[in-house]
């Protein structure tokens, strides 16, 4: 009994003989419409990719060394006659799948461990019709010794049919050509090894010229070969051709390094000028087949969801590919053909080395223009961040302007300096302001930035208009509270683990005034820093912030006195006058135009918590004087 594939063997036999109502007949007798509903490997996907096999790896029928008389291929008795017929008798085979309605029915075959579009598979089994074609047109003793090696590993060539030779043999197994691959590399990497530039440019030819004319023909055919159907999306197919699988991605490294390690000792040789043409031109050939390949495999995933680590995977590795193969030839001297790589690949970095190499700002311009949807203006923003090279990236301000200014709104520390060389002055206050803002590090720097702020605004024209003048006051005014903070006495310092003013990071108001009253020396002059702070950190005199600080200050200086041990029989005026609170009362007065505004409400300052916990909102000496100097401040004020 004939199997499904025999039967759609001798379908397509009735096809090629025009006996096409037969054929449909028996079409649709092996794969009803139905049969295609279980998606992975149905029969009809099945039985095409292995009639396409055997037209692919079918011998001569006229050739009586091989003793067979029924083909599918050729009848020629020349390797590259037969390839030819071949390739025809593949071309039959997909018009008798369209013809038959059955190649918009195929879904997905197993292979290499994934699962691939039928269609792809087929396309696969032409590609490497194309690519024996090149290879025999390619003859060479590189080959030759290549095919009997692989012929060799498939079975002993005692066993090989008397007349036939290892060139038969090789070339009539076509779906396995790529088995050509390893030895023909290993053959490279010894002429590398030997310093054979021409052996190594020969071999790399050959094999470029087979993956091109692989490749080529998958790119002509795209139409072809591709379903109106979402099965790639619906089956979370990859598209892996057998030009870009892992093996031969690997196989394709293993070449190009050894073309970089044989160019890299070769210093002392003389190399002509064609060779040395031919060498890079095979070498940049080859690196865009590489790329192509992980960038198809790419564009197959990148949608897949529920697969993300695989598509970072296939990402990085497409990336780290660049940088390698492109940067490294870069390194070598090859600068021209490494900015063509770069600017086929978007090959960023090749571009920003070359620029840094050169200081061609033209050249940097013109590659702006061409990637200007791509990015290329952000990798550098990020390239000279990352570096730390922010005076290199301002110099560039004026070859993407627009987007550095966009770029730098998330970087306000760095956006400031773009804007002053835009002169775009009032902007570039507004940043510092913002950086200012946002410093909670260093006090200093805080300090810095608003200077700058102060400097930028006046470059502006600070005095044009109420609005400036009003933010000038504003940062005077900061700059002034900062100046107060870095006045804190040293014992306050350290105990909040300070050693340096310079490591002090900005703290709330409420903060430096406590640390100023925590002053052991000098009270009375840190406790009117205290004040001068207090001023400038509230203005507003109902601020209810600033009327608890007021209490708080005032409480403190009352608590500098003894009241307990106060003299109360002789002149306690004169006995005040020796008081932190008379003091500084008298200090005030001789410094502020108006000592009310510092002082709090007499009701709060006496029922103060700080006094209820010492006990002190009921001494009767301590509110009488506390009453005293607020008569005697009211006196003075008239």
């Amino acid at each position: 009994m004939e199997t499904e594939t025999e039967q759609f063997q001798q379908a397509f036999l009735l096809y090629l003989g025009n006996n096409m109502a037969e054929a449909v007949d028996l079409c649709s007798q092996l794969f009803p419409v139905s049969s295609f509903a279980g998606g992975v490997n149905t029969p009809g996907d099945v039985c095409s990719i292995r009639l396409s096999e055997m037209i692919l790896n079918d011998v001569p029928a006229s050739d009586p060394r091989w003793n067979k008389t029924d083909t599918l291929g050729s009848y020629s008795l020349i390797i590259l006659n037969q390839l030819q017929d071949k390739q025809k008798a593949h071309r039959k085979l997909i018009q008798f799948l369209i013809d038959m309605e059955l190649l918009n029915l195929l879904t997905c075959v197993t292979l290499r461990g994934s699962v691939l579009l039928t269609r792809n598979v087929l396309c696969e089994n032409s590609e490497k019709i194309a690519a024996s074609i090149a290879l025999r047109e390619n003859q060479n003793k590189d080959v030759e010794e290549a095919a009997k090696i692989v012929v060799q590993k498939r079975s002993p060539l005692s066993q090989i049919r008397p007349g036939l030779t290892t060139q038969d043999v090789f070339y009539s197994q076509v779906s396995l050509i790529d088995e050509i691959f390893p030895p023909l590399i290993q053959a490279c990497e010894s002429f590398s090894a030997d310093g054979d530039m021409v052996g190594v440019t020969r071999i790399a030819f050959t094999i470029k010229s087979m993956l091109s004319s692989a490749i080529q023909y998958r790119i002509s055919h795209v139409d072809l070969y591709t379903s109106s159907r979402p099965i790639r999306r619906v089956y979370h197919t990859e598209f892996i051709p057998w030009t870009a699988c892992e093996e031969m991605l690997g196989l394709l490294r293993r070449l190009l390094s050894s073309m970089l390690d044989q160019w890299a000792t070769c210093d002392d040789q003389p190399i002509s000028d064609i060779d040395q043409e031919s060498f890079w031109s095979v070498y940049s050939d080859l690196a865009s087949i590489l790329f192509t390949g992980s960038s198809d495999l790419y564009d197959s995933i990148k949608d897949h969801k529920d697969n993300e680590h695989r598509v970072l995977e296939v990402q990085n590795s497409l990336s780290k590919d660049k940088d390698h193969f492109i940067l490294l030839a870069l390194n070598l001297g090859r600068v021209g053909m490494a900015l063509q790589l770069a600017e086929e690949w978007s090959h960023f970095p090749t571009i920003l080395q070359v620029f840094e190499e050169q200081g061609d700002t033209e050249l940097l311009r013109n590659y702006l223009e061409v990637f200007k949807d791509k990015g290329f203006d952000e990798f550098i923003f990020h390239y000279y961040i990352d570096n730390k090279n922010i005076k290199q990236l301002i110099e560039l301000t004026n070859l993407f302007p627009e987007s550095l200014s966009k770029f730098l709104n998330e970087y306000p520390e760095l956006q400031w300096l773009h804007l002053i060389a835009t002169d775009k002055y009032n902007e570039a206050s507004e940043s510092l302001r913002r950086v200012s803002d946002n410093e909670d590090t260093f006090l200093s720097r805080k300090k810095t930035a608003l200077s700058l702020s102060k400097l930028a605004l006046l470059a502006a024209g600070g005095h044009s208009s109420a609005k400036t003048v009003g933010e000038l006051e504003e940062i005077n005014c900061e700059l002034q509270r900062i100046e107060y903070a870095e006045k804190l006495p040293e014992n306050s310092l350290k105990k909040i683990g300070v050693k340096d003013i310079n490591d002090l990071p900005p703290l709330p108001p409420e903060d430096v005034i406590k640390l100023f009253l925590e002053g052991e020396d000098n009270q009375l002059m840190y406790t009117m820093f205290a004040l001068n702070y207090l001023l400038l950190a509230y203005p507003e005199s109902e601020s209810e912030e600033r009327r608890q600080l007021q209490v708080l200050i005032w409480s403190h200086v009352l608590l500098q006195t003894n009241w307990s041990e106060f003299n109360t029989s002789g002149d306690i005026m004169e006995e005040l006058q020796e008081s932190l609170m008379f003091k500084l009362m008298n200090e005030c007065h001789h410094n502020f135009a108006d000592v009310k505004q510092l002082l709090p409400a007499i009701e709060d300052l006496l029922s103060s918590q700080l006094l209820v916990d010492k006990g002190l909102d009921s001494s009767a000496i301590l509110i009488y004087c506390v009453k005293l100097c607020y008569e005697r401040v009211t006196e003075l004020q008239r």
